[in-house]
């Protein structure tokens, strides 16, 4: 399928999903408008892996567990557990979700990676709820993350060598905060957890929204662009009146840090606003072991929106076989 035809199928299929007919090429300031189109999708999601679940697919079990001091609240994961598998020397994948910061939950996203994961790598994979902007806000989410992140190294059972962090879209920003988060910690800290690999799929990392494809994709791009992006980032940052910092905002992280993380990997779509902060970011490190996959002609959340198309198909074996690798498994 030609470039311009592809884009427009993946634009169809996304209004014909989400029944918005316009969003987000016409947006709004308010919150509901964010997170409402995204509430169907969440509910099946959930129904979808409650479905694995019952045709014996796989194990999932849920928890929850105490911010830490002096936050307030609780964090709810979800963990998916292959079935019949207790080898502790499974992989885990800690996974945060997309939603542009103040939409989705913990299944979405949870309810295709994680039985693929469990069938095809045998790892648990641990969804985080974090709280959502704007009620959660500044190093909030990330720190949701990271502290999911800890909870997992003591309470689930897994290969501690085997352990990678995952974060799609907005996801990808807290993945990323959280992984910077760790790094800062371990420096005063003994204990923590230690990643062997962080995946970033289409991520948001930088609140300016500034960059050549944003200011190309500003307001008629494909499914998400300039503005629907900036509205996601002020429902975080709140007019830069919140602290405000890499683990906020990962493209504000110095070389220094970013070369600290463990092997990386991020894929984004060439008609993604995203584009040019992603592939700053994973250059940043300057390093063999942090990989960029440029897709062509395809928009941000491609390969969720029209899942069989051949280039969707080639993203995911992409993803799955660098998760291997990363593994060590054949």
């Amino acid at each position: 399928m030609p470039g311009p035809q592809l884009l427009k199928a993946f634009q169809d299929e996304f209004d014909r999903q989400e029944r918005c007919g316009c969003w987000p090429r016409e947006y709004t300031d308010a919150i509901l408008h964010l997170r409402q189109p995204r509430e169907r999708g969440a509910r099946e999601a959930r129904e979808c892996l409650m479905k694995a679940r019952g045709e014996g697919r796989i194990r999932v079990e849920e928890a929850s567990f105490p911010r830490s001091a002096p936050r307030n609240g609780i964090i709810k994961v979800t963990a998916v557990y292959p079935v019949g598998n207790n080898n502790p020397n499974r992989p885990c994948v800690v996974f945060c979700h997309g939603g542009a910061m103040a939409g989705s939950d913990r299944y979405v996203g949870l309810h295709v990676n994680g039985p693929i994961w469990a069938e095809t790598l045998g790892a648990v994979t641990v969804s985080v709820e974090y709280g959502r902007a704007p009620e959660n806000h500044g190093v909030g989410l990330a720190r949701d993350c990271y502290e999911a992140l800890v909870w997992c190294w003591g309470n689930i059972e897994f290969d501690h060598d085997r352990l990678l962090l995952y974060g799609a879209s907005a996801g990808g920003a807290l993945a990323a905060g959280a992984a910077l988060t760790l790094i800062h910690e371990q420096r005063t800290r003994s204990g923590l957890p230690n990643l062997c690999g962080l995946f970033l799929e289409a991520p948001m990392l930088d609140w300016r929204c500034d960059t050549d494809s944003m200011r190309r994709l500003s307001k008629d791009g494909p499914f998400f662009n300039r503005e629907a992006c900036a509205f996601a980032w002020q429902s975080v940052i709140q007019g830069k009146q919140v602290e405000f910092s890499e683990f906020v905002s990962p493209a504000e992280a110095r070389k220094s840090d970013v070369a600290m993380l463990p092997p990386t990997a991020a894929y984004v779509g060439d008609m993604d606003p995203l584009l040019d902060e992603v592939v700053c970011f994973m250059g940043k490190a300057g390093r063999p072991d942090f990989t960029c996959r440029v897709f062509q002609g395809v928009p941000h959340g491609f390969d969720a929106i029209l899942p069989a198309e051949p280039i969707s198909v080639q993203a995911k074996a992409w993803r799955l076989q660098w998760i291997k690798t990363i593994f060590g498994i054949s």
